[in-house]
């Protein structure tokens, strides 16, 4: 799905005041905001195709699989995709390593602060990376994925 240049990131989140809250602040940001209630529907939007470049989500949430379980499925499915956790109830040290962990309460403008700077260092790397191809000669590194330069800052 294209977002007309804007990155999309999918809010997980029971508590539906902290959800709006978070969505708000993102979308004042420019980024295309999915909203899920848990990590069942978060799944759904991910498997139905929907391009989506980043997920906040609550790590405990009523369902079949926390937010944990969402992140270890969508890391092994779509690696592409940026995930950041949050939650009030879970050390960061019980989360793994390759995830990004907020810990509740925060600031929501720090949240989006987060977020964007999680977006753009994708970008970022992703450019060095083509941009070193291209010196090195490899043919089809011309062009950055579009769904990681979504982001407007």
């Amino acid at each position: 799905m294209d977002h007309e240049g804007a990155s999309c990131v999918l809010v997980v989140e029971d508590e539906v005041l902290v959800r709006m809250a978070v969505a708000d602040e993102l979308r004042e940001a420019g980024l295309i905001v999915i909203e899920a209630k848990n990590a069942d529907k978060a799944l759904q939007v991910i498997e139905s195709g929907t391009a989506v470049d980043l997920i906040f989500s609550d790590v405990q949430m009523p369902g079949s699989m926390d937010g944990a379980e969402l992140a270890w499925r969508v890391m092994k499915s779509h690696p592409e995709i940026l995930v950041i956790l949050t939650s009030g109830n879970v050390q960061a040290e019980t989360i793994s390593n390759l995830i990004r962990f907020l810990p509740k309460p925060y600031p929501v403008a720090f949240a989006r602060r987060v977020i964007l700077q999680e977006l753009k260092a994708q970008i970022d790397a992703i450019g060095a990376r083509a941009h070193s191809d291209r010196r090195m000669g490899h043919p089809h590194s011309a062009s950055v994925s579009p769904v990681l330069t979504r982001v407007r800052l």
